[in-house]
């Protein structure tokens, strides 16, 4: 699982900077699509972010409250200056 995760980091790392919407990204056992609400993002002005994990079957991620055996799903973003992110909402919160 850590090697999933290290994987979409560095896509984030790569990919976030120049462009907001991103096509999807395979690694070993995921594609890892970074969505945006918008095609452009404009100076001043509030966006959100999705990302969409489609895992093959038998593979999972937790979601914030893993209970005793693993790891809550965490976005470590790599942003430029100018761009500052929220709080991380997760689907059904």
């Amino acid at each position: 699982m850590l090697n999933l995760t290290t994987r979409f980091l560095v896509f984030l790392h790569f990919i976030l900077p120049p462009a907001v919407f991103a096509a999807p990204i395979q690694a070993d056992y995921a594609t890892v699509e970074l969505i945006s609400e918008y095609d452009a993002v404009v100076p001043g002005q509030s966006f959100d972010l999705a990302v969409r994990f489609d895992l093959e079957e038998h593979w999972h991620i937790y979601w914030k409250n893993p209970g005793a055996s693993g790891l809550s799903t965490t976005i470590d973003w790599v942003l430029p200056e100018s761009i500052e992110a929220g709080e991380v909402q997760m689907a059904g919160t």
